[in-house]
């Protein structure tokens, strides 16, 4: 590519519209960015909620476990 023909390039750009998707980009670009991090968010919230399940999970089958033991809380906490 030379010189001139970047130049011819920008201009067409202008000409055709460019100016009109730079300006609906730049208002769109924030709604699409709150909807991927709202995924990623929500995919933290899941995998801090399967966590918490899991881990409460363990705690009931152990305390089902040590029944009457001397060390059940011990062992559940």
């Amino acid at each position: 590519m030379y010189v001139g023909e970047s130049r011819c390039v920008i201009d067409a750009v202008v000409v055709n519209g460019g100016g009109a998707t730079l300006v609906e980009s730049a208002l769109i670009m924030p709604i699409l960015l709150l909807f991927v991090f709202g995924i990623f968010e929500f995919g933290f919230a899941f995998r801090d909620y399967l966590a918490v399940s899991n881990i409460v999970r363990d705690a009931a089958r152990e305390a089902s476990v040590a029944c009457n033991a001397a060390d059940a809380d011990y062992r559940i906490l």
